[in-house]
């Protein structure tokens, strides 16, 4: 079974996700709620492994069921590898003629398809009854978490499903509309932070770049200004209505 840790947001998508070779190719993600522990039932690692001992004795899985769990404390913990060939994220049980017409699209005629192809982050937290005005820190970080797996595999945001899609169940709860969800990955994959990195021996850093960085078909777009001005950069743009040119003069360098 896979050794679960702790990260940080910051740790998980920057250097556990991009050393995940996937099986096979992700597709889609699932969010859900783990109803029981609820937010104040949360202990830490503990927490975790008491999830995957029920998954494992009383489900009698293989392992741990998702691919991330999020919690109160804003720790994302790792669980199943996307190199397994197989997860236990949602198993497509209603008749197909009820499921949403996009997931009949995508998944039929195959009930294992989230199994198969999907990323699946469960949250810490009962959001039948959790309010989540404001968002509370462990689904804000699922998010978060989504927004990256997006972004990496090159996944619009209504590729994001609910468990409720496809069982008969109120996973991630009654509070969590599809809408919702969807449109709070679309605000987090479009407002991803760049962070500066600095060179050896210089002031460590890690102040954000707010450039609203957005990967369209293969190619990450941002706005040159914010970017070029975190990086040491004044922006002249006086000559793109008559040239077409954009120059980037250092701050520190005097006009001439």
């Amino acid at each position: 079974m896979v050794k679960i840790d702790a990260h940080s947001l910051s740790q998980f998508v920057k250097d556990y996700l991009p050393r995940q070779r996937p099986a096979r190719s992700i597709r889609a993600t699932v969010l859900h709620h783990t109803y029981r522990p609820r937010a104040q039932d949360y202990r830490g690692l503990q927490t975790i492994e008491r999830i995957r001992d029920y998954h494992v004795h009383s489900r009698g899985w293989r392992d741990i069921a998702a691919n991330a769990y999020t919690t109160p404390d804003r720790k994302v913990y790792n669980a199943r590898p996307l190199s397994a060939t197989n997860y236990a994220h949602a198993y497509i049980s209603k008749a197909w003629n009820q499921v949403p017409d996009d997931v009949r699209a995508l998944a039929h005629p195959d009930r294992q398809f989230f199994n198969h192809y999907a990323f699946g982050i469960e949250t810490i937290g009962d959001f039948d009854v959790q309010s989540i005005s404001p968002i509370p820190p462990a689904l804000d970080t699922a998010l978060r978490v989504l927004a990256a797996v997006h972004t990496l595999y090159a996944l619009p945001p209504d590729r994001r499903f609910l468990p409720r899609d496809v069982a008969h169940k109120s996973c991630p709860g009654r509070r969590i509309s599809r809408d919702w969800a969807r449109r709070e990955l679309a605000e987090r994959m479009t407002s991803l932070r760049v962070m500066l990195e600095p060179e050896p021996g210089s002031p460590a850093t890690d102040t954000p770049i707010l450039c609203h960085p957005v990967l369209e078909h293969g190619v990450t777009r941002c706005d040159l200004r914010a970017l070029a001005e975190a990086l040491g950069y004044r922006v002249i743009s006086t000559d793109l209505p008559t040239t077409g040119t954009i120059r980037l003069r250092p701050t520190d360098t005097p006009k001439p």
